[in-house]
């Protein structure tokens, strides 16, 4: 049997997944979608660094060429334009399946059409992967029977406006607790251009306190170069280094596996969805409670230290 895949948006990120399909098991048929000619013959280049491939390739620049149901689209645009393209799909295509790239959207009313435009369909999630990622899966192992609270740190990272979701994911999905405050007192006053022309992003601290007790603290630096990370669960902290696929505990266990790339994730990904109308990554609704706290946290610092006041929130 043949499956139709889209991905709409094949630059950097999207070119990653359509490596990934390269490995699937499953006879399908892709459709690489991009406006811009030179993301599309960039993703072809990449596609065809990794040999030759049993499955069709289509790069198109244009939706209405697609003639056939799409089992699952891939949505990879930038978080300004999101529901735009969603709605543009669906007023064309049937999508079984959804995968959706983080940021979800940059304002709470976004989020709601996108929710409403998505409401019918079968299956959607965001790509929030650190529950894929078998380092992260390991550490996990060790506390299958428990339900202690985390307190995680994330300490160094660049862009914490637009990685802020993945580390609020996997410490909301810990124990499935809701968050109950947030704390934006830290985060440094300017908000300062990315690398993205008309987006924006934010330096310092943002931390977040939840239902089951446990903390997730955020430190983003566009400067630093060395990225920490402690977990403390049960009274035991584990450091991890991520490039190296390692963390130690204080109780002297140690867990060794990868982080892997979007180009690792995508084959067992997509044969998760197709053959269970599952994965372990959160589901859309699961997503836009935790995006919803998000932005309300970023909206409110942003309006408080910006001369514009708005309700899109600049970020990708």
């Amino acid at each position: 049997m043949k499956y139709n895949i889209l991905i709409a948006g094949v630059g950097q990120l999207g070119s990653r997944y359509l490596q990934g399909l390269f490995k699937t098991e499953f006879e399908v048929e892709i459709w690489a979608y991009d406006i811009s000619k030179e993301s599309l013959d960039r993703a072809k280049v990449r596609f065809n660094e990794i040999g030759t491939s049993l499955n069709k390739v289509h790069y198109i620049s244009s939706l209405e060429v697609i003639n056939e149901n799409i089992d699952i689209a891939i949505i990879t645009s930038t978080a300004d334009v999101r529901v735009e393209i969603v709605n543009e799909i669906l007023s064309q295509i049937v999508v079984k399946y959804w995968i959706l790239e983080k940021v979800l959207t940059q304002s709470h009313a976004d989020l709601l059409k996108l929710n409403k435009l998505l409401i019918n369909s079968h299956g959607v999630w965001v790509n929030t992967p650190m529950y894929l990622w078998p380092l992260y899966i390991g550490i996990r192992e060790h506390y299958n029977t428990s339900s202690a609270p985390i307190i995680a740190k994330f300490i160094g990272f660049k862009g914490l406006a637009c990685n802020a979701i993945h580390y609020i994911d996997f410490a909301t999905r810990w124990n499935n607790s809701k968050i109950i405050n947030f704390d934006i007192s830290k985060l440094e006053n300017k908000w300062i251009k990315s690398k993205r022309h008309n987006f924006y992003e934010i330096n310092g601290q943002l931390s977040f306190k939840f239902s089951d007790n446990s903390e997730l603290i955020l430190i983003g630096n566009e400067n630093s170069t060395d990225f920490k990370i402690e977990l403390q669960i049960d009274q035991e902290i584990w450091y991890i280094n991520e490039s190296e696929g390692i963390a130690n505990s204080s109780h002297n266990r140690i867990v060794k596996a990868p982080i892997l790339f979007q180009s690792q994730l995508t084959s067992n990904l997509i044969k998760d969805i197709i053959e269970t109308a599952k994965c372990n990554l959160p589901t859309l609704t699961q997503s836009t409670k935790q995006h919803s706290i998000l932005l309300t946290a970023l909206l409110e610092h942003w309006n408080k230290n910006m001369s514009k006041i708005t309700s899109n929130l600049p970020i990708t």
